[in-house]
């Protein structure tokens, strides 16, 4: 269980973990590992770790907290589960290491985008190729922030989707650095400025 403590600055993070899949050992969960392990050690947030039936959940801590919601589809579980428990647990920033997130959440969502590769080289087959472009558009222009990994990405990010969004000086933090695109008309919740913002999440 997450310790209390009365301290106003104190932020609840939720972040998707379903990359810790048991058995397996995947890039991306290494990231998670990482940047929870650094968190948890450098920062007083809370960190709340949404799992589903098969995650091997790999950083404790008296800050962090773990939920696993059955999963049968990732789409049910993406777009109705999960903003449904977001706002039972009273999670103020969301977390995703993947370009997708809750399109219906009821706090900002910050998305993982290294590169657009799906965009710009779209899969073969008639469905996928129009389908996955058009819902990575939408999962991204639906955040309120986009990490990612370099500067080059940046600009192609926000030249890409053509939308308001506005890039952020990269950051640094002992344990990563990366590069963050924000949407100016976009709540950012209990993080206030971007510069506090970009501390409390992590790029790949």
């Amino acid at each position: 269980m997450i310790a209390k403590t009365p301290d106003a600055a104190r932020t609840r993070i939720g972040v998707d973990v379903r990359e810790w899949r048991s058995g397996t050992r995947t890039g991306i969960g290494r990231v998670l590992s990482s940047f929870l392990e650094g968190a948890t050690q450098n920062t007083e947030h809370e960190f709340l770790l949404f799992g589903n039936q098969y995650t091997d959940f790999r950083v404790t801590s008296e800050r962090v907290d773990t939920r696993i919601v059955h999963e049968t589809s990732r789409l049910a579980w993406d777009q109705i589960a999960l903003p449904r428990l977001l706002k039972k647990t009273g999670t103020e920033v969301f977390l995703s290491p993947y370009y997708k997130g809750p399109l219906r959440a009821p706090c900002p969502v910050v998305v993982t985008a290294n590169d657009l590769i799906g965009l710009h080289f779209p899969p073969k087959g008639i469905v996928r190729r129009h389908l996955l472009p058009l819902w990575m558009r939408m999962m991204l222009q639906s955040a309120s922030h986009i990490l990612t990994l370099s500067e080059y990405s940046r600009q192609d990010i926000a030249a890409t989707l053509r939308s308001p969004f506005r890039a952020s000086p990269p950051f640094h933090w002992p344990w990563t650095t990366g590069s963050c695109v924000g949407h100016p008309h976009r709540k950012r919740g209990a993080c206030g400025s971007a510069t506090t913002y970009l501390i409390v999440t992590c790029c790949m």
